[in-house]
């Protein structure tokens, strides 16, 4: 029973309510006037936000997104590779930004020792 409370009645009512066709539909998230709505979204199209109340979002991404679905597995796919050679990237970048600013102290401490006539 505690199922039938915390799940199934909810579902049953809308379809009972608003139809199958309405109740399997995925709801738009707006916000309220200034407010930004605190519900987290399921999925995003563009920059509209839905919860898909009924039908998990899995099943409506994978029902609705066949054409885009290979280029995505193959972005996650290379996500890691990529987060390490950024990684990478950024050590390097910090060792030459310390490398430079060690090269600056020194010419700033030459300079004041040998001034230019």
């Amino acid at each position: 029973m505690d199922y039938w409370f915390s799940t199934m009645q909810d579902d049953v009512y809308m379809i009972v309510a608003d139809g199958w066709a309405e109740a399997v539909k995925p709801r738009s998230i707006a916000a309220e006037g200034d407010k930004k709505s605190k519900e987290k979204a399921d999925f995003t199209v563009g920059k509209l936000k839905y919860k898909a109340e009924f039908v998990p979002y899995g099943l409506v991404i994978a029902r609705y997104s066949q054409k885009s679905k290979r280029p995505l597995i193959r972005c996650n796919q290379n996500l890691p590779r990529l987060n390490r050679a950024l990684k990478n990237k950024k050590k390097n970048m910090a060792q030459k930004v310390a490398y430079l600013k060690k090269w600056q102290r020194v010419k700033a401490t030459k300079e004041r020792s040998h001034p230019r006539p």
